[in-house]
Order: C-alpha cells, then structure tokens, then sequence
C-alpha cells in the first residue's frame, strides 16, 4: 500500500531491474511513509569506466551491456522523485574477497557433486 513503510532495503538488486530500473525506485518511493528511508546496496560502474573496461563484468552479467549504472545516476534517479541526495560509501575492497568467497564455495560445490552444471570456464571468470 503506499506510504505504508519505514524503511525499504534492497540488496544487489536494482541493477537487476534492467529497463525497469527507474520503475524500482518510483516503488520503493510509492510505498515509503515522508521521513522513510531507502539503504541499498548494488553493483555500480566506476565514473569513468571506459567500455573497454567494462566489458568483461558486462559480459558476466545476465542483462549484458549497459546493465550497471553510476552512483551519480542512482542519486539523479532518486533525487528526482523526492528522495534526498543521501549518502555514498564505496566499500569496492571487499569485492574481492567477497567473490573469491563465492568462488570457493562453487568450486566445492562442484567438488562434492551438489551442483554439476558449472563449467571451468564460468569458474575462471
């Protein structure tokens, strides 16, 4: 219902939205009680990534080219619907370890038979 929540979280998901990505943000919008807040957390692109750059995570991701956006666009979507500017804090060191934790998990994963259809080269990304 709109206007009928505190607080809206959004986990590594906004990028997902593809085409719809300003749709996700006028909903988080729609159903936000004045004074709620929108934390998220997403995959963005750096300010100025080259294409060249890019492309590999592009490639790796299920929407493709021009699927992840920058935190000045995320802020100029938001902003224009109402929310305030908000607060940025880039935590990119933890990518890293975070995906080489994923990594581990699915070579295991494929170790022990529990998942069979992962190729080396999906790994070795």
């Amino acid at each position: 219902a709109a206007e009928s929540m505190d607080f809206v979280v959004s986990v590594d998901a906004i990028f997902l939205a593809g085409k719809r990505f300003q749709e996700a943000f006028q909903e988080a919008y729609r159903v936000l009680r004045p004074g709620g807040w929108m934390v998220l957390t997403d995959l963005v692109q750096r300010e100025g990534a080259s294409a060249a750059q890019m492309a590999t995570v592009h490639g790796a991701l299920p929407l493709g080219a021009n699927s992840l956006r920058t935190v000045a666009t995320y802020q100029s979507n938001m902003q224009a619907l109402g929310f305030d500017a908000g607060v940025f804090q880039s935590h990119a060191s933890n990518l890293p370890v975070h995906y080489a934790g994923i990594k581990a998990a699915l070579q295991a994963a494929r170790k022990n038979g529990s998942v069979k259809d992962l190729s080396s080269s999906f790994l070795d990304k």
